[in-house]
């Protein structure tokens, strides 16, 4: 949990991210759209699942 992840495949709320070099079926955890390129968090695991939420500090990092 916590591990960082990058959006591959729009999250709306189901997608694609790349976590430790392996690609992933993720969920947005909050259902909340998550658009390829962005930075996420894991936030938990369902299954083979990865449920995933916009990774805050890195929009304190760009301006956000």
């Amino acid at each position: 949990m916590g591990e960082p992840a990058t959006v591959v495949q729009a999250c709306n709320p189901d997608g694609m991210v790349l976590c430790h070099g392996e690609y992933w079926k993720a969920r947005s955890a909050d259902g909340e759209p998550l658009g390829a390129g962005e930075r996420v968090k894991v936030v938990s695991l369902s299954g083979l699942v990865l449920l995933v939420s916009r990774d805050k500090e890195e929009d304190v990092k760009s301006g956000y």
